[in-house]
């Protein structure tokens, strides 16, 4: 993305699907699907048909998951959050630039709202927050969990 410096391009079909997943992540998803219901939950408004890009990307990889919304930018994505919710993303905004920063206006809100999240550390990998859902879903009191997980 950086490469393009913001512009269309970053975000075409062909460039998306040229991105490499975290390393780890199908294998780790795949093994909280065994306990969870997965839903990605992806803002990727700025390109056309982002929904069957991100559902070939997803298939390309070999991703496991239940569901896929992809909403338009990031603080749609609170409208898809519940109690049985968990949110898992980097809360991070400009991918285009040299160094992307923190969203602390969607963490502020989630905070303020009382949802579920874990911040994934942008660059980290999946090894670094599998215990901590793994965690939040054996804190929790309801019956059913269903993690949102975001790329």
């Amino acid at each position: 993305v950086k490469r393009w410096r913001g512009k269309n391009q970053a975000y075409s079909a062909a460039e998306v699907m040229r991105d490499e997943p975290v390393p780890g992540a199908a294998r780790a998803i795949e093994q909280l699907h065994l306990h969870f219901f997965v839903r990605f939950l992806t803002a990727r408004g700025s390109y056309a048909d982002a929904f069957n890009v991100t559902q070939c990307w997803l298939q390309q990889h070999n991703f496991e998951y239940d569901d896929l919304i992809v909403v338009d930018g990031p603080d749609s994505k609170v409208a898809f959050m519940d109690d049985n919710t968990l949110l898992v993303d980097d809360f991070t905004l400009g991918h285009h630039l040299e160094k992307p920063y923190t969203n602390e206006q969607l963490l502020d809100r989630l905070k303020l709202e009382g949802h579920n999240f874990i911040v994934f550390p942008l660059g980290g990998t999946w090894d670094s927050v599998t215990d901590k859902i793994m965690e939040w879903a054996h804190n929790k009191t309801t019956a059913t969990c269903f993690p949102t997980l975001v790329t």
